[in-house]
């Protein structure tokens, strides 16, 4: 999953240069927060009947994760889809300016949780597809499939975590928080600020509640049956390949900070 933050207005003209040091402060600051990955010990998977075994319980444990997680994902983005259209529905058809109003900020929660699921569908939607589709023979292609199904597993367990964290949970709070001060306060329309924030806070709360916990689930019991994940000697953990990267980059004159995980 990719997701970028753009820092504008930041450019490295002589008027930008007093902002340089409050960016690098903070991707620093983003970096020192991060959890690193610990180096992560590996299982010396040699035989045949090891890897096999191995990909048996992944592919039944990634199989089961992928109905919930498309009901899940299309679930969600049809709600959100219809609640926006609802909202820039209310903006572009009311004659009153505070229906208006409302339906613009009533459309921002939805059109924001829209773009998520678009940008970043869950791994577990195609992850026992893509590992029954990988292609090879003898030991080398079960050895491929073996590492591709624990990549995906980890992905999924991560994001998981991720969106069961800190960050979302705290954007279903202060979304509809934001939202009723500035209609409440801004506009002196308390009754659709009440609305919109309830309807948002309500919508947060339940996408959190929802989400599969399948993942977290099956790595557990994969760890408990099989130990440490499978390596080789030439490649890198998958703890460190899965790690959390963060890049600062020049961009139209200013600078674009972006993580992937």
């Amino acid at each position: 999953m990719r997701a970028s933050f753009d820092i504008r207005r930041a450019g490295w003209h002589h008027r930008g240069m007093r902002r340089v040091p409050l960016i690098l402060v903070m991707a620093l600051g983003l970096l020192v927060a991060t959890p690193r990955a610990s180096a992560q010990r590996c299982a010396d998977v040699q035989s045949a009947a090891q890897i096999a075994e191995r990909v048996e319980f992944l592919e039944s444990v990634l199989e089961q994760g992928q109905r919930p997680s498309r009901w899940w994902h299309w679930g969600w983005m049809s709600l959100t889809f219809a609640a926006f259209t609802a909202q820039a529905t209310l903006a572009a058809v009311s004659e009153d300016s505070a229906n208006q109003v409302a339906g613009v900020v009533g459309a921002v929660g939805p059109f924001l949780a829209m773009m998520t699921h678009l940008n970043g569908p869950l791994p577990g939607i195609d992850a026992i597809d893509r590992v029954r589709a990988m292609r090879g023979s003898g030991r080398a292609g079960a050895y491929a499939r073996l590492r591709l199904a624990e990549d995906l597993l980890i992905s999924s367990e991560r994001r998981e975590r991720w969106e069961r964290g800190w960050f979302p949970i705290t954007s279903s709070v202060v979304l509809p928080t934001g939202t009723m001060l500035f209609l409440g306060l801004g506009y002196e329309d308390v009754m659709s600020g009440l609305r919109v924030s309830a309807t948002n806070l309500a919508g947060g709360v339940a996408r959190i509640v929802t989400y599969p916990r399948w993942a977290s689930r099956g790595l557990m019991a994969y760890r408990e049956r099989f130990g440490e994940f499978s390596c080789d000697d030439d490649v890198v953990s998958l703890q460190e390949r899965q790690r959390v990267r963060f890049t600062v980059a020049p961009w139209l004159g200013g600078a674009s900070l972006s993580l992937s995980f």
